[in-house]
């Protein structure tokens, strides 16, 4: 015959079924976020802003940087008179060129 040791257990058979039963539950929960995780998601900057309000000067100098960027993207897209005028020239070479072939 076989040698066997009984133990007594600590923990009694409900108790054990209990936490298996929460642990397939906490895998099965949806993940409801936070208010801070909401507001980072939405607002990034929002959470600096709160924290660190002595940064003032940084948002103002990130701001003018910005428009400035802005402003400098607008004035690369407006036409030079050198643009017009060479566009004008090539139109007007494609017309002659079509009439000399008539």
């Amino acid at each position: 015959m076989r040698e066997i040791t009984v133990r007594a257990d600590n923990r009694l058979p409900f108790e054990i079924m209990f936490e298996e039963k929460m642990k397939e539950e906490r895998g099965n929960q949806i993940h409801v976020p936070s208010l801070g995780e909401v507001l980072q998601k939405r607002f990034p900057r929002l959470n600096d802003i709160i924290c660190n309000p002595t940064a003032i000067k940084e948002r103002r100098r990130e701001a003018r940087r910005r428009r400035a960027l802005r402003v400098i993207e607008e004035y690369d897209k407006v036409r030079t008179f050198d643009d017009l005028l060479r566009e004008a020239y090539e139109k007007q070479m494609r017309e002659d060129s079509l009439l000399m072939h008539k």
